[in-house]
C-alpha cells in the first residue's frame, strides 16, 4: 500500500495539470492502476498549471490564464456590460475549469483507493493513504491559486487587474481602451493614446455617451 501511494502521489501533479499521469512521451490516460481501464466521467480540455518559483514559471502562469480567460465566451462583451458583472463571469469560468479537472482527478483516486484500504494491514499503510490525501488537497489549492484573479485596478487606467494573484509585472487588464462602440471622443485619440483614456465607453441605442463610472469596463 506504501509503495502504491508513493506512486499515484508522483502522478498526482500531472493528473490535475494535463488530465494525464504521463504526457511524455506519449499521454498516458487515468486508468485504474489495477485493471487498466478508463472511467467515464468528463475532463476539462484546458490545460492547468501546477507549482511555482521562477520568471519563467511566471510567464507560464500568466500564459496559462491567458487562454483560459480567452476560452470564456464571454470575453468580448468587456464593453458591453457592467464591470462587476463581467469579472463575475470570468471568475466562474475558471472555478467551473477548475472545479471539472479536480472532480474527474479525484475519482481517479477514488476508483485506485479501495486496493488501498484492503491492503493497508498496519498504521504506516494508513498513514501513506493519510499522506497521499493531504498532498492531494495541497496540489488542489495550488491549482486554484493559480487560476485567482489579481483584481487590482490596472496601472493604466481605472479597469480591473485580470493578471494572476502572484503575478510580478504590472498590473494590467489585458487589453486597450480602443471603443467599440465608436466614441467621437475615442475615435479623435490616436492609437497610442488609446490606453490614456480613462472614461468608460457606453452605447445606450443608437446614442454614444462616455460616462465616468468606474462600475463600466
Amino acid at each position: 500500500a506504501s509503495h502504491r501511494a508513493q506512486l499515484i502521489s508522483t502522478l498526482l501533479a500531472n493528473a490535475l495539470a494535463f488530465g494525464y499521469t504521463e504526457i511524455d512521451p506519449e499521454h498516458e490516460p487515468l486508468n485504474s492502476l489495477d485493471t487498466d481501464m478508463p472511467f467515464d466521467l468528463p475532463d476539462t480540455p484546458h490545460r492547468l498549471l501546477i507549482g511555482g518559483g521562477g520568471g519563467d514559471w511566471s510567464v507560464s502562469r500568466e500564459r496559462t490564464l491567458t487562454v483560459l480567460r480567452m476560452a470564456w465566451d464571454g470575453h468580448a462583451s468587456s464593453q458591453y456590460t457592467i464591470e462587476d458583472g463581467w469579472v463575475a463571469g470570468l471568475t466562474q469560468h475558471l472555478d467551473n475549469i477548475v472545479n471539472l479537472g479536480i472532480a474527474y482527478v479525484r475519482e481517479w483516486l477514488n476508483q485506485n483507493l479501495p486496493w488501498f484500504q484492503a491492503a493497508a494491514g498496519g498504521s504506516g499503510s494508513h498513514a501513506s493513504i493519510d499522506e497521499l490525501k493531504c498532498h492531494f488537497e495541497g496540489l488542489i489549492v495550488d491549482l486554484r491559486g493559480n487560476v485567482q484573479l489579481c483584481g487590482m485596478t490596472c496601472g493604466r487606467g481605472q479597469l480591473w487587474c485580470v493578471r494572476s494573484q502572484a503575478h510580478e509585472a504590472a498590473h494590467d487588464f489585458q487589453s486597450d481602451h480602443l471603443c467599440v462602440h465608436e466614441c467621437d471622443f475615442c475615435l479623435a485619440l490616436e492609437p497610442e493614446e488609446h490606453w490614456t483614456c480613462t472614461v468608460r465607453c457606453v452605447r445606450f441605442g443608437l446614442v454614444r455617451r462616455h460616462l465616468v463610472l468606474n462600475t463600466l469596463r
